[in-house]
């Protein structure tokens, strides 16, 4: 069993919700919103764009631009998708992001990069319990937590390596994952429960060289003393003047307050302990 207590930090993150949801044009994929999603709809596309699924629980998957409660209640339907999408070939985001929480704890259809029996392996029974109060109206009218809450979250498995290990660092906090070409590309860690690096900044008066968004570079930083750094990495030009797109740079709201392993025993031998 793997334990973990998640500090959230809810004002936070309603109003980054907020602040970015009305830009939804600018992040969703050409989809079909007729009639036009209002600056509410769009905020609460964002959210469920970080989350793979909107507040009432309805996938992306099968409802990518507005949120259908009563296909959420349904537990026949609201579980039965995969990420495919008709007319687009192999693994794509139109409808859900890689980087969505449900969908980068819980690939589904990697095929022929990730086989269905690698990805099922590493499926887990998870429950979740909140602790703290309730945002107060002080709370949500700053946009800062003053009061600890978050989840005390428990995972179940057969085997943690291929679980909770598994999800947490094949896939959760790897930029790369899931892998959906020959060629691997970053799309960024979890977009709840990531946890990049702190950048490293530093500055330098030289000619920035021309590329565009997404080409490899290889940075050489030659020290005082002779001593060289080489960083290498995707690169993000901006420009002074040009507002970045929504959600960049990247924000996260959980903070993990420490976590413990336990062995649970399995239920054939607690069933032969009780008749002991």
């Amino acid at each position: 069993m793997a334990f973990r207590k998640l500090e959230q930090l809810v004002p936070e993150f309603t109003q980054y919700v907020a602040r970015n949801g009305p830009r939804w044009e600018e992040f969703v994929p050409k989809v079909v919103a007729d009639p036009p999603l209002t600056a509410q709809e769009g905020t609460s596309l964002w959210g469920a764009r970080l989350f793979g699924r909107f507040r009432s629980g309805a996938p992306l998957a099968l409802t990518p631009v507005r949120d259908d409660p009563v296909l959420a209640a349904d537990p026949e339907r609201n579980n039965n998708f995969d990420y495919t999408v008709a007319g687009v070939d192999g693994p794509t985001e139109k409808f859900c992001p890689f980087i969505a929480h449900v969908r980068k704890t819980a690939p589904r259809n990697l095929d022929p990069y990730l086989s269905k029996q690698f990805v099922e392996a590493g499926s887990i029974v998870r429950a979740g319990v909140p602790y703290g109060g309730e945002v107060t109206a002080e709370e949500q009218k700053a946009g800062k937590s003053s009061e600890e809450r978050g989840l005390l979250f428990v995972s179940y498995q057969s085997d943690l390596n291929s679980g909770f290990v598994r999800q947490t660092v094949g896939y959760v906090h790897n930029d790369f994952f899931p892998t959906v070409s020959l060629i691997p590309r970053p799309h960024g860690q979890d977009s709840v429960i990531g946890s990049p690096p702190t950048p490293v900044l530093t500055s330098a008066n030289t000619q920035i060289p021309e590329v565009k968004p997404g080409n490899a570079i290889t940075v050489l930083v030659q020290g005082k003393n002779e001593e060289q750094l080489e960083v290498s990495g995707i690169a993000l030009p901006s420009f002074p003047g040009v507002q970045p797109p929504p959600g960049v740079p990247q924000e996260f709201f959980i903070n993990s307050r420490g976590g413990e392993y336990f062995f649970v025993p399995s239920i054939s031998t607690l069933k032969h302990i009780s008749r002991v």
